[in-house]
């Protein structure tokens, strides 16, 4: 899920739910945008340094004693972010949801400027490459 807080906060604005306190909201949404962190590790290919990152990320969570909040928040939000259709049936209407996790149709967060630098660093090669290349094929210089 992108920007988890704006979410919560988003959330709570319209149904008028309540936290407890700021202080816990603000624990909360830290959990989430640290939860949200290990759920792009996990996207990523595993590596050992993946593995230590998503476990400092769980071993925090733990400690705090946030893991299974944030995961039912996580969870509850994502439930809340599904696209909802309203379709009509002779008067009357009907919403359908879309199932599957939300998070799931968003691209995940630097993805694109990965991919763009990646990119970007395949055409450079590419074109020293054929700079290379066309040095090389070049008839040698009559006068050497």
């Amino acid at each position: 899920m992108s920007h988890p807080t704006m979410v919560l906060v988003q959330y709570l604005t319209q149904s008028k739910s309540k936290v407890n306190s700021e202080f816990e909201l603000g624990r909360l949404a830290m959990a989430l945008e640290v939860l949200t962190q290990m759920k792009i590790v996990r996207s990523l290919p595993m590596t050992d340094l993946s593995i230590q990152i998503e476990s400092a990320f769980q071993a925090f969570l733990i400690d705090q004693g946030l893991l299974d909040e944030a995961e039912r928040w996580y969870e509850r939000l994502d439930a809340w972010r599904q696209p909802k259709f309203l379709a009509e049936h002779g008067g009357e209407s009907v919403v359908s949801t879309v199932r599957g996790p939300a998070s799931a149709l968003v691209v995940p967060e630097g993805s694109l400027s990965r991919a763009r630098k990646a990119h970007a660093s395949r055409r450079e090669r590419r074109d020293r490459d054929e700079a290379s290349t066309s040095e090389s094929t070049e008839p040698p210089d009559e006068a050497a």
